[in-house]
């Protein structure tokens, strides 16, 4: 099947509405996920996807959750104190180890990232340097589940 431009338009409306995509996403590691696995979610920010995989994988399992922005991380940690199976990483991943500078838009945070993008006239955008992280270094675990922003 293929989707016109309306059909697109229509999609993206809805989940300006309803949350549409974040809700596919959920039943997506819903389905998938049981106690004891391991998922990863990169790019967390408030948790919206870790606590509910955490929820999945049950206390035999572990949520691994990055989110390199400072504030967010820092709110992330907030929202899942208390949650023994949830191991955060302030850190963005990516194909090599070190450091970079990451684009982020404080009034839009969703777009940021370690490319430019989303950037335009009005936007504040934040160059900010963060630790980088490698998937590759989790390869030894038995992780069922990856969620990437």
């Amino acid at each position: 099947m293929r989707l016109s431009r309306s059909d697109v338009g229509r999609l993206f409306a809805m989940h300006d509405t309803e949350q549409l995509f974040e809700k596919l996403i959920e039943l997506c590691y819903s389905a998938e996920l049981k106690l004891g696995d391991y998922a990863i979610d990169g790019g967390a920010h408030g948790g919206l996807h870790t606590i509910p995989m955490a929820k999945c994988v049950g206390s035999t399992g572990r949520v691994i959750a990055f989110e390199p922005i400072p504030d967010i991380y820092a709110w992330l940690a907030g929202n899942v104190e208390g949650a023994p199976n949830v191991v955060l990483h302030q850190k963005a991943l990516a194909a090599e180890n070190g450091t970079a500078m990451f684009h982020y838009l404080p009034q839009e945070p969703w777009l940021s990232s370690l490319h430019k993008r989303g950037e335009a006239p009005g936007r504040e955008v934040r160059r900010i340097s963060v630790d980088l992280f490698t998937l590759d270094q989790l390869s030894d675990l038995p992780v069922r589940f990856i969620k990437l922003d």
